[in-house]
């Protein structure tokens, strides 16, 4: 039900119903708000009654989806000649999703790496501030987890970004209206920057108030608020690199997003994680991630410039062969 609810509501929003998609996830939020308390401390339910309370917040919102795809009113609506398989079809949409499946894949694999060089570097490093001691390391996995949430918030409004700008990119770019494309990449970009510039400062000039708002521990505290300083460092850029990444994939352009995807994290950021601690302890983890974005942001440029010449290269409702699969 979950997955349907999610795959339904995104089509509602690309299918120029944003509003709704957004009043259907806020309805899932506000239910599952309104049945925790009631499940957990009214009926007594414990943890049992948090998972009741999810499921039913999702399957109200599955019906909320599906009736509009119900509605003759629809612009997309089921209809019974649409419930065959277009193989075409089938296979475009897994090429298109493969990206996105992958950079999930290696967001797994990265965290398996940082947690197990933590576990074996923490409190090596030149300058650290925690003691080699029993538990030291302990604090190290500790920090990252703390210092990853705090990312993840602004990481979230961008991807939201991304999910706008994909319908809007997406269909003027099958409308040949490239002035148009480009204009909705700069504008989302630039959004996208002013986030990621708020968590760049956050991170480099307040890190102690972030991080306090987790823990009053005051060595995880300290060590926290240090890594994210780290981890922020150039976090203005990345998230020009996110919407990059997302616009090839929002294009149809399966071969970029891919590499985009495996980029930063796969053909940068785990090879570094495994070289820089050796020789830097706990410390060459945190320099990993902002090394990495640096490195990924000046592939995606490069392809994003190849990309906006060849479109500079064409007049709106034009139909060329530049933009094929040797872009």
């Amino acid at each position: 039900t979950m997955h349907l609810y999610l795959g339904m509501n995104d089509m509602i929003r690309a299918s120029g119903n944003p509003r709704k998609s957004m009043a259907i996830m806020l309805t899932s939020v506000a239910v599952n708000l309104m049945l925790n308390p009631l499940f957990i401390f009214k009926f007594g339910w414990g943890i049992q009654g948090s998972a009741a309370a999810t499921v039913i917040s999702q399957f109200v919102s599955f019906l909320i989806a599906l009736s509009h795809f119900c509605s003759k009113k629809s612009f997309l609506r089921f209809k019974r000649e649409a419930f065959h398989f277009d193989w075409k079809i089938v296979g475009n949409i897994l090429s298109i999703g493969l990206a996105p499946f992958l950079m999930n894949i290696c967001a797994s694999l990265v965290a398996a790496f940082v947690n197990s060089a933590m576990l074996h570097y923490g409190g090596m490093g030149v300058h650290d501030i925690v003691s080699r001691e029993q538990g030291a390391a302990d604090l190290y996995v500790g920090a990252y987890g703390i210092v990853n949430r705090v990312v993840l918030l602004f990481i979230m409004v961008v991807q939201g970004l991304n999910q706008g700008m994909q319908p809007i990119a997406g269909y003027n770019y099958g409308a040949r209206q490239y002035a148009r494309v480009r204009e909705v990449f700069w504008k989302t970009a630039r959004l996208a920057t002013y986030v990621t510039t708020l968590c760049f400062i956050i991170g480099v000039f307040f890190p102690e108030t972030a991080m306090s708002i987790f823990t009053h521990d005051e060595e995880l505290l300290e060590l926290s608020a240090s890594a994210l300083r780290i981890l922020t460092l150039v976090f203005p850029i990345v998230g020009f690199q996110m919407i990059g990444t997302n616009f090839f994939q929002c294009l149809g352009m399966v071969k970029k997003s891919i590499i985009l995807s495996l980029s930063r994290q796969l053909l940068f950021l785990l090879p570094l994680l495994y070289c820089l601690p050796l020789w830097m302890g706990a410390n060459g983890v945190w320099m990993s991630f902002p090394i990495s974005d640096v490195l990924s942001a000046l592939l995606t440029a490069i392809l994003l410039r190849r990309l906006f010449k060849k479109f500079n290269m064409l007049k709106d409702g034009e139909e060329s062969t530049i933009l094929g699969s040797n872009l």
